[in-house]
């Protein structure tokens, strides 16, 4: 009964945001203790988007309350945020949500020039869970009279994928559609599957075992919400965990709760004969049973109902306990989690100066390059083969040992982790040494940056080498 009057309905609100110039799909995720839950954006023009390719992208209807985090997913494989929500916002308003300045604005800005429509794409993860293997493996989704895309599957434990070498690898980005076949491709065996999820659908994810393909209900979001964090909800967020089945009984304290039958002679003395008997085995009695006028636990409060009368809290007290418990939980999930310590109220200072410096230079350059950034902190380097890469003390300097934009856009979330306030500055020598095979229509560079933080720094090398 308690439980019921304290846990509120779902609210669900609709909030826009400007996603990094560029995105082909952006996707919302809510998060709260009890689960997460997505929401479709777009940039269509159609209700409730006020203007076709504005840049500002209308999700559709999210809960958005007190103590939840909101994240988004921009071509299914950037994560932006999450941004915790001060307070909850009704299912009657909208909000902007302001990723760069991190928080939840209950005004909208004003739409912009119109341009080309960009309907709503949901974001796809698939997850390959097949055991160790060495074969490399490819993903093929398709819909219904549609070409086939391939998809980058990875285990190095940046987002999506839940963790580094695990052998369970993520295949992610942006879905063609609701309604989707796959073909995985080795270089020894092929499987085959299909899967539809509702159009509204914001997150497609599902995983694959030697079973099949089944859909996933994974969390996406690495939050610590403190107790009960591990603990992956199988209930659609709005509705209320379900409570856990009362302990069953023993059979021996079944047996000895029985009453006396009807018409016994010595209802009392068997009585006594099972307290004996309880007071032989169970642990001392609670202090209440030495109360100053002698009387007998079983005639105490504290021993009413209770087997056989003593022993301990009775139904009644641990029905009332459990209401004050379950109170509690339905308290702390309404009002959210407390706020988190230590690191999450520390940011890195932002340098001054452009976040992409181009300077002149080539080979000869890089070493002053490097020594000048390692004094600062971790230096990630981007160079064409057959370049050697200098060292410098302080940093660490690291080489990437791809040029994919995407990839090293992963490899500075990894850097990020591990050391939440050194913002590391990627140097990359040569005009073409950076690629976005992908074609997202955004420059490498500025692709590198996307979902960063704002003390990262990109420095371009443009002279005298180009790229293999």
């Amino acid at each position: 009964m308690l439980l019921g009057l304290l846990v509120t309905p779902a609210l669900a609100a609709t909030l826009a945001l400007r996603p990094p110039e560029g995105a082909q799909a952006v996707t919302l995720i809510a998060a709260e203790l009890a689960g997460e839950s997505s929401a479709l954006c777009a940039d269509d023009g159609r209700a409730p988007d006020a203007a076709p390719g504005d840049g500002l992208w209308t999700c559709g209807a999210l809960r958005v309350v007190e103590g939840a985090r909101i994240a988004a997913v921009i071509d299914g494989r950037t994560l932006l945020g999450p941004v915790e929500v001060r307070r909850t916002i009704s299912p009657r308003d909208s909000a902007y949500l302001d990723l760069e300045a991190e928080q939840i604005v209950p005004e909208l800005p004003a739409p912009g020039a119109a341009g080309q429509p960009r309907p709503g794409r949901p974001a796809l993860v698939i997850e390959i869970d097949l055991g160790p293997s060495k074969q490399a493996l490819q993903l093929e989704v398709s819909t219904p009279g549609a070409d086939t895309e391939s998809y980058r599957c990875g285990d190095d434990g940046s987002f999506p994928d839940a963790g580094h070498n695990d052998d369970v690898l993520t295949c992610a980005g942006t879905a063609p559609g609701a309604d989707l076949s796959f073909r995985l491709r080795s270089s020894s065996s092929q499987r085959e599957a299909a899967l539809a999820w509702p159009p509204t659908a914001g997150i497609l994810a599902a995983r694959w075992t030697e079973s099949g393909l089944v859909p996933s209900r994974r969390r996406l979001l690495d939050i610590d919400w403190g107790e009960g964090a591990g603990e992956e909800a199988s209930h659609p967020l709005g509705e209320p965990p379900p409570e856990p089945p009362p302990e069953r009984e023993r059979p021996e304290e079944t047996s000895r709760e029985q009453p006396a039958a009807a018409g016994s002679a010595e209802p009392a003395a068997a009585e006594d004969r099972a307290a004996e008997t309880r007071a032989e085995e169970a642990p001392p009695a609670p202090p209440v049973a030495e109360n100053p006028a002698g009387g007998a636990p079983s005639g105490s409060a504290w021993g009413q109902g209770a087997p056989g009368g003593s022993g301990g809290p009775g139904p009644s007290w641990l029905a009332l306990l459990g209401a004050f418990v379950a109170g509690g939980a339905a308290l702390r999930i309404y009002r959210g989690p407390p706020p988190r310590r230590g690191l999450a109220r520390v940011e890195p200072l932002v340098p001054p100066g452009p976040r992409i410096e181009r300077r002149p230079g080539g080979p000869e350059a890089l070493a002053l390059a490097v020594a000048e950034r390692a004094a600062a902190g971790p230096v990630l380097l981007v160079l064409p083969p057959g370049v050697e890469a200098p060292w410098a003390p302080g940093g660490p300097v690291l080489r990437a040992t791809s040029r994919d934009a995407l990839d090293i856009q992963d490899m500075l979330r990894g850097l990020m982790r591990r050391d939440p306030v050194s913002a590391p500055t990627v140097i990359v020598l040569g005009s073409d040494t950076l690629v976005n095979p992908d074609g997202l229509g955004v420059p490498p560079e500025e692709q590198v940056l996307i979902g960063a933080p704002p003390a990262v720094r990109v420095l371009l090398l443009d002279g005298g080498v180009e790229g293999a």
